[in-house]
């Protein structure tokens, strides 16, 4: 997943968050990141943890082994949090948990976002989709 972090350490410019429109700061990422990596474009660091949580494709996020009522504040919870942070070290992640407003995500849980009015995990698809070649931007 690609983050456009505001706390970014290789930041070389500025960009928007392509879900909430935040303004975000970008930089270069290494492709062994995972599941986050710093880049010139992506999500802000909110929507990039709540893409992780609410995305179907299991080659992307957890969002397929969440029930449909999950409640976000769930996260604020100590051991989810840990958790996270062992993806984060073992996928040897950009992002850190010292980057994450657990309060952000959560407000922005629900968010739909600035390029269309899409659920978000549809949204994903078609901006990886577009972003491989299979699909042109309109």
């Amino acid at each position: 997943m690609k983050v456009a972090s505001r706390e970014s350490r290789a930041a070389s410019g500025q960009t928007s968050c392509l879900r909430c429109g935040s303004p975000a700061i970008s930089g270069s990422g290494s492709e062994s990141a995972r599941p986050f990596r710093r880049a010139k474009r992506g999500f802000c660091t909110p929507c990039a943890v709540c893409s992780f949580f609410q995305d179907e494709n299991e080659n992307h996020g957890i969002g397929f082994a969440l029930p449909a009522d999950f409640d976000p504040q769930g996260l604020l919870l100590p051991h989810i949090q840990q958790q996270f942070a062992r993806v984060l070290e073992v996928g040897n992640s950009e992002l850190t948990m010292e980057e994450i407003d657990w309060d952000q995500v959560i407000e922005k849980w629900g968010a739909v976002s600035v390029a269309s009015p899409e659920p978000f995990a549809k949204l994903t698809t078609r901006l990886k989709a577009r972003d491989s070649g299979l699909m042109t931007q309109d």
